[in-house]
């Protein structure tokens, strides 16, 4: 195959530079306000800039829960932003609760410039849709497998036929040849 030898681009090429993170000492109350203001499920938890845990409506469901690894991975890796969440139990208030108290521990990542390839068999092997991209230790952006798979055909869409992402020649809507 012909780019077969093509360096892939680096996972801070096409990754998202925002991500909506809480910080571990805010008050919980304050991080379900942002968490519904801008419509998402979870958000990484930072101590500075550095990711130490993730926080889910999960979380909120089943505060007591010990955060281990082994009660499977957050609900931020899993689903996508326009998936339904779970809603929090009745009558369980937060007023008095730190994110970092109740947050999940644990943190899938991968480095800035680690390749395409790299990030698709990380989220392949963790069975999550989603990772954060760190710097060394500072969180700098995220990267979900929408964004690979369409980072992977624009590398090649030239090599099949494809004009353009959405339609033309060779692509959907291209008319019977």
């Amino acid at each position: 195959m012909e780019g077969a030898s093509r360096a892939l681009p680096a996972v801070g090429m096409i990754m998202r530079k925002l991500v909506h993170a809480v910080d571990e000492q805010s008050p919980l109350a304050d991080a379900v306000a942002f968490m519904r203001e801008r419509g998402v499920p979870g958000a990484p938890v930072v101590r500075g800039r550095t990711p130490v845990g993730v926080l889910t409506l999960a979380e909120l469901i089943e505060p007591g829960h010990d955060g281990s690894p082994d009660d499977g991975y957050s609900l931020y890796y899993q689903l996508d932003g326009d998936v339904e969440p779970p809603r929090p139990a009745p009558g369980w208030r937060p007023s008095h609760v730190r994110v970092g108290e109740v947050m999940r521990p644990f943190v899938l990542s991968i480095e800035v410039g680690a390749n395409l390839v790299q990030a698709a068999n990380r989220m392949l092997s963790e069975g999550v849709r989603r990772l954060l991209v760190r710097d060394g230790t500072e969180l700098v952006g995220q990267i979900s497998c929408v964004d690979l798979l369409s980072a992977f055909a624009r590398l090649f869409a030239p090599e099949v036929g494809l004009v353009s992402e959405h339609g033309g020649e060779g692509g959907e809507g291209a008319p019977p040849g």
